[in-house]
């Protein structure tokens, strides 16, 4: 960068050129001025721009400003509170299964133990679900020829039954209740089905835009 004393002599140097190149260099230098300017103000907007005033994701804003919603202090403690009746998981009398692991030798001198009575017996129960397990049933017409005319008579399929192999109404229920009731995304029902249903699995569509 030039230093004062040069800045004074190149423009000594161009005041004894004349009057006009004088009135020249200012105009150059207003024009750059301009173009300058007109430069700082694009980027400006392209710093400034967001997804509410461009085509960009809402993923690419920058200096996001999340608000967390107000919240009214209250003089509860946190936690349950006093007098809520809490509930938890309760055994049921009767298992459906009951799977015993027996003691066999001792888990200090290794002694066979298997014809000793057990003492005491402790349990511990599981509440699941059986496996999902898929039911095809297969819908067959029948066609008949008339002894008397000939002609050939077929009998109807179920109004619902369209397809060659297609899923059926509990399976199809499913479903739109995950995309709407629990506002899952549309690869959920299709996720849920794999793992529930790796048989039927298919990548498909339903009623509500997910799988049929």
């Amino acid at each position: 960068m030039p230093s004062y004393e040069q800045k004074r002599e190149r423009a000594s140097a161009l005041y004894e050129q004349g009057r006009e190149a004088v009135v020249n260099y200012i105009v150059e230098l207003e024009t750059k001025l301009e173009q300058m300017d007109e430069r700082l103000k694009r980027l400006e907007a392209i710093l400034h721009q967001d997804s509410h005033n461009s085509s960009q994701p809402p993923s690419n804003d920058k200096n996001k400003k999340y608000r967390t919603p107000a919240r009214i202090k209250s003089n509860r403690t946190s936690g349950g509170q006093s007098g809520h009746k809490g509930t938890t998981l309760k055994r049921v009398a009767k298992a459906d299964t009951i799977i015993e692991h027996k003691v066999s030798n001792c888990s200090y001198c290794g002694k066979s133990l298997k014809t000793i009575e057990p003492d005491s017996v402790s349990s511990r129960q599981v509440i699941d679900i059986p496996p999902m397990q898929q039911i095809v049933t297969e819908h067959r017409v029948e066609e008949k020829s008339c002894p008397s005319c000939h002609h050939v008579t077929q009998a109807s399929f179920p109004a619902d039954v369209t397809k060659s192999v297609q899923y059926g109404k509990q399976i199809k229920s499913i479903a739109p209740i995950l995309c709407s009731t629990n506002w899952c995304p549309l690869s959920a029902p299709q996720n849920y089905s794999k793992s529930c249903f790796p048989v039927l699995y298919r990548k498909a569509r339903c009623s509500c835009g997910c799988m049929n």
